[in-house]
């Protein structure tokens, strides 16, 4: 097992065979964190990898995509032989998008009525909308994620 030399810094732990296990976990449904775990190094480690080996990065990106193909293919099946669990929770979850988007609509209104009263200036940027939409989208995961492991 050897590791590159990265042209700055520390040895990089990158090798061929942490590649081929972060590859394999990701492909069996892990997540990035479950695959960092895994091999030992930390998320932002995988992430510059991905970004920085373009062969690394497509075949992470791969079966990332695969593992999420996998699921909605077993949610349509689910959906299709009428399993009302499966389809609660496909309910649920566009639900929860549609808000989310309703939520986001409402604070773009309530920043620009806050512009025209003030000084004209809408305060609150993409950035922070975006920011705000994806910590609602990690508070309903980890609630589905709760709600999956109650059920087991």
């Amino acid at each position: 097992m050897t590791t590159e030399k990265s042209k700055k810094g520390r040895p990089t732990k990158f090798t061929s065979e942490i590649s081929k296990d972060i590859i394999n976990s990701l492909t069996a449904g892990a997540t990035l964190s479950d695959a960092a775990r895994y091999v030992g190094v930390t998320v932002t480690d995988i992430q510059h990898w991905i970004k920085r080996k373009k062969d690394f990065g497509v075949k992470c990106n791969r079966a990332i995509a695969q593992k999420r193909i996998l699921a909605l293919k077993m949610e349509y099946d689910g959906i299709r032989e009428g399993n009302q669990r499966v389809v609660n929770d496909f309910l649920n979850r566009e639900e929860r998008k549609r808000q989310n988007r309703e939520n986001i609509k409402l604070k773009r209104l309530e920043a620009e009525q806050k512009a025209i009263e003030g000084n004209g200036v809408i305060s609150l940027s993409p950035i922070d909308l975006n920011d705000w939409a994806a910590e609602q989208n990690a508070a309903f995961m980890g609630e589905q994620e709760c709600m999956d492991s109650s059920d087991t």
